[in-house]
């Protein structure tokens, strides 16, 4: 699902040099803010609350492990659909896999 479009129209960058300990510091803090790191920057510099985006709670590995087996299902759907359009069954693994993808994708999705 893609993000909403943002009413806001950020034209202008600022640009600037920190450290690799001061950048993983504020991945670190973005991360456990649940927001992305321009975000967090942007309300750090200018002083203003942090806006939570949509289902940004997850943590960053949690959106990633999702995104995965999304992306694996994805794959075993592609599989079967292509055994049923050769006129074959799909073997009775594949059909497993799946319903457990399915059921730790719902899991991780709530």
């Amino acid at each position: 699902m893609p993000r909403p479009r943002q009413t806001i129209i950020r034209d202008h960058q600022l640009n600037l040099s920190l450290t690799l300990a001061e950048y993983e510091t504020l991945v670190r803090q973005a991360d456990a803010a649940g927001v992305r790191l321009g975000a967090y920057a942007r309300a750090v510099l200018l002083g203003g609350a942090l806006r939570i985006e949509q289902g940004a709670t997850t943590a960053k590995a949690d959106r990633l492990v999702l995104h995965h087996w999304q992306r694996c299902g994805a794959n075993l759907n592609q599989l079967t659909r292509r055994f049923h359009g050769l006129g074959q069954i799909a073997p009775d693994e594949l059909g497993a896999v799946l319903a457990d993808l399915r059921r730790l994708i719902d899991e991780a999705a709530r």
